[in-house]
């Protein structure tokens, strides 16, 4: 690059969040989600510098419980970027339409940690979108996940 801001490391998720009315209407309900699109991974530097572009897609899933301590859990894989593959899995509270980042596990690289960020998008959360980056060795992989809610369902209060 020509050490101008590189689009190639923006990743992000659009959608209009789900109303508070609408995510209470689903009451103590389970959602699942599969993963309908994400953008490729990308590794910059401590200092913000493009240093790879993955070129294979990601993999993923999210289980959504509506309920009482309502919260999520998620998992991504085939993170395959600068020479690693990693894998995240984590579960988090639900604020609203946002997802907030919680407990998250990074495999696929010594010393990594990683946070996500994301949110319900749709009437009855029919979407849901994250951003996740994985911190390594002062590297930063991030990347954005959108998901398809595939079945709603009565469920349990805890993920």
């Amino acid at each position: 690059t020509d050490g101008s801001y590189d689009l190639y490391s923006a990743h992000y998720v659009v959608g209009v969040p789900t109303s508070t009315a609408d995510i209470s209407a689903l009451g103590s309900q389970t959602g699942t989600y599969r993963l309908t699109g994400a953008t490729f991974p990308t590794l910059t530097s401590s200092s913000g510098q493009l240093l790879a572009v993955a070129t294979s897609p990601i993999t993923g899933s999210l289980t959504v419980n509506f309920g009482m301590g309502s919260g999520y859990s998620y998992q991504l894989g085939n993170i395959a970027v600068g020479g690693n593959v990693f894998a995240m899995t984590g579960s988090g509270s639900i604020s609203g339409a946002a997802l907030v980042n919680g407990s998250n596990s990074v495999t696929g690289g010594s010393s990594a940690s990683g946070s996500v960020a994301g949110f319900l998008f749709g009437s009855n959360a029919s979407h849901a979108g994250l951003t996740y980056q994985i911190l390594q060795s002062g590297n930063t992989i991030s990347g954005a996940a959108a998901f398809t809610q595939t079945s709603l369902a009565a469920g349990s209060y805890g993920i």
